[in-house]
């Protein structure tokens, strides 16, 4: 038992330095870092005078610099990033954890200035030709020119002014002490033209209401009202464009700029307008209404619903068959005006391009006499903000329907003894009358797209008793007052009329 007492003593008096190392030795973090070089006790800091390319300090030259000032210190952008958003005056650098040599973090100083790019070493010097109102070109148009042959130079009229006058030949710029980009001069030759280009500070710059297809307006939409509004300006849309940025908060004011490409006008102007989004209109739904279909093909004025009409002297001419096309379409937009588009066919012929074509697929413009087969409206490109407060889209294929005799048709004018509910309303008579024309001709009108309302018997005031007893009578077909048949001429059928 003694022996075995000593034994345990021995083995605890043995493991107690190990032990103690435990307890007071470092931690695994602290070796890794016991080598490494704390930032914060770098010994300079102040880097003085710096220069570089761009408006603030790269990382790369803080380092550079850093190393100058202190000697073996062997930072790389491996060890380090900027602590924040450096400035011309200061930087904080911060250890990066992945780096081997680095800990902590150190703020610098130093006075930075972009270096200043030196106008005399501009490649191109000859501007060749330009182009302004005045008899000598303004430092604007030729910044712009130099600009334009000096890629990403980015020259401002805040960096530089004329040394002396300047010609239609040459002009000698000298950069501006408080510019922040360039030094120096520069002579540059150039050959200047005079332009009788227009002002746009001149023109009509209150566009009032402008209707847009979205929440607000786009860039197209300003720029086509303000064409529309000095439209005897014949201002084209690569003329101008819209100012970057210059649209407001409240979708009120915006400026608009002449292309620097442009022949006919320069400067800018600013626009005021009163936003509003537009209401969309489809041309599809006159298209649908002249073929019959769509959710209001019931309400259509017309008699023949595939199309439209028209006689064989019409039906080859342009002039006559637009007078039938606006006739039919004014119609039409009458019944869009209860659904509350309230737009006249002399708005929508303004912004139209109206083709005919000798095919019903619309691929073979019609020449000389040949007849039109379809008809083809469609919004110009540009234009479908330019009925006040519609957005207008879409396309009208008018198919064209050459209009037929009826006496060719229904050559037999004694239609015999009709069978009916009743004989004392002349509307049984006539639901007859209509059934039997259907029957009698049903092959001629599958092969010619006609539907029984072309008959026009409802309602139709001509139809007379012979006499008292109701037992005969007489109707002319079609209508007189017929809207879009395809029937012309009439004809006068009689029969008996006999109960069930």
């Amino acid at each position: 038992m003694k022996k075995l007492i000593s034994f345990l003593a021995s083995i605890s008096v043995m493991a107690t330095p190990s032990l103690v190392l435990a307890c007071g030795g470092t931690s695994e973090t602290e070796d890794k870092n016991k080598d490494k070089i704390d930032l914060s006790k770098i010994e300079n800091k102040d880097l003085g005078n710096l220069n570089g390319d761009d408006k603030l300090p790269s990382l790369s030259l803080v380092i550079k610099e850093l190393n100058k000032i202190n000697k073996n210190l062997n930072l790389t952008e491996n060890d380090v990033q900027f602590d924040g958003t450096q400035t011309t005056t200061s930087a904080k650098l911060k250890a990066l954890e992945t780096s081997t040599s680095f800990i902590g973090e150190v703020t610098l100083s130093y006075n930075y200035q972009k270096n200043l790019f030196d106008l005399s070493t501009l490649k191109n010097k000859d501007l060749g030709t330009i182009k302004g109102n005045g008899n000598l070109p303004t430092i604007k148009e030729i910044i712009t020119s130099i600009n334009k042959v000096n890629e990403n130079l980015n020259l401002k009229e805040n960096d530089v002014q004329f040394d002396g006058t300047q010609t239609t030949t040459s002009a000698k710029l000298k950069a501006l002490e408080t510019s922040t980009s360039f030094k120096g001069e520069v002579n540059v030759t150039y050959k200047f033209e005079k332009s009788s280009n227009k002002d746009l500070s001149t023109l009509k710059g209150d566009l009032e209401k402008l209707y847009g297809k979205d929440s607000k307006p786009t860039d197209e939409e300003i720029i086509n009202k303000f064409i529309l509004v000095n439209k005897e300006e014949n201002i084209k849309s690569s003329d101008i464009k819209l100012k970057q940025n210059s649209l407001n908060e409240e979708l009120t004011k915006a400026t608009i700029e002449a292309a620097e490409n442009s022949e006919s006008f320069f400067g800018l102007i600013d626009v005021t307008f009163e936003y509003n989004k537009a209401t969309e209109v489809d041309l599809k739904l006159v298209d649908d209404l002249i073929k019959g279909e769509g959710d209001y093909a019931s309400f259509s004025p017309a008699v023949f619903k595939k199309g439209v009409t028209a006689s064989s002297e019409e039906i080859t001419s342009k002039e006559k068959m637009f007078n039938n096309v606006k006739t039919f379409t004014e119609r039409l937009l009458k019944l869009a005006s209860i659904l509350g588009i309230k737009i006249t066919f002399d708005q929508l012929k303004e912004m139209v391009d109206i083709n005919y074509y000798s095919d019903e697929n619309g691929t073979t413009l019609q020449n000389n006499n040949e007849k039109i087969k379809l008809i083809r409206i469609t919004v110009k490109k540009g234009w479908e903000m330019n009925i006040e407060g519609y957005y207008v889209t879409g396309v009208i294929n008018a198919k064209i329907y050459e209009k037929v005799d009826i006496t060719k048709v229904v050559t037999e004018t004694d239609l015999g003894t009709l069978k009916v509910t009743s004989t004392s309303l002349p509307l049984y008579a006539l639901r007859a009358v209509n059934e039997y024309l259907t029957t009698k001709y049903k092959d001629y009108m599958d092969a010619n797209n006609i539907t029984s309302d072309c008959w026009e018997t409802i309602n139709n005031k001509s139809f007379k008793y012979d006499d008292n007893s109701k037992t005969s009578a007489t109707v002319t077909l079609p209508k007189e007052d017929t809207f879009n048949n395809i029937f012309y001429n009439n004809v006068t059928l009689k029969f008996k009329i006999e109960k069930k």
